[in-house]
């Protein structure tokens, strides 16, 4: 029930606070901000409509009402000058002119408006140069590996039982590590422990074996 539905039943400003849970103050003043400036009753249209026409309407940014402060701040920020950097050069530029001095935030919130032309340029991908190796370098390679895409489409499909994905996570500073397994149509998963001793490959494809082998004929590898 609204309170233009409790003032037609004629109720009291307390039993309307009681009624929608709010102070009689705010009652009050709901009525005598809202209520139909013509006939001084209180109507849900009018005073959405009053309430509405109060709301503060945006402002423009500084940064795009002061030609000045903006052609500033979209040359520092050009030369990839941070929002901080900009902040702080406008205060020494500008020490007597407090409209033009800008905090952190708000040049951050003028680089995400979409209606103020200021843009921060995008960071500048490093290019790291390959060293040149002599001869053919085989350390840390696989080789006869079998990529992903080239798998039957069968396996893709995740129609057929028995094929398997593997894994391994490694735990804090590469000292534990646990190994999973999980079969693709049934998503039936297996965990591999590996002694904290010694959480190496051998030790993972040892606990591999040992879990594959203990695994029902259907549930196989295919």
């Amino acid at each position: 029930m609204t309170i233009a539905d409790l003032r037609r039943e004629a109720k009291t400003l307390q039993e309307i606070a009681v009624a929608i849970g709010r102070s009689t103050s705010t009652i009050s003043r709901e009525l005598r901000r809202n209520a139909d400036p013509t006939t001084g009753r209180y109507l849900p249209a009018t005073a959405d409509r009053l309430a509405a026409a109060r709301v503060a309407r945006p402002r423009p940014r500084r940064v795009a009402r002061d030609a000045q402060l903006h052609a500033v701040v979209v040359e520092l920020l050009g030369k990839r000058w941070s929002p901080e950097q900009v902040a702080h050069d406008l205060r020494q530029r500008f020490p007597d002119h407090r409209a033009r001095q800008l905090c952190t935030e708000s040049i951050y919130q003028a680089i995400y408006d979409v209606t103020v032309e200021v843009t921060r340029p995008a960071k500048r991908r490093r290019r790291h140069r390959r060293r040149r190796i002599q001869g053919l370098e085989r350390r840390g390679r696989l080789t006869g590996m079998t990529m992903i895409a080239d798998r039957p489409a069968d396996v893709d499909a995740r129609v057929q039982v028995g094929h398997w994905e593997g894994d391994c996570i490694m735990g804090a500073g590469n000292r534990s590590a646990i190994g999973t397994l999980v079969e693709r149509h049934t998503r039936f998963l297996a965990l591999i422990p590996v002694p904290l001793d010694q959480p190496t490959a051998q030790a993972i494809r040892d606990g591999i074996c040992s879990a594959m082998a203990d695994l029902p004929p259907h549930l196989g590898p295919g």
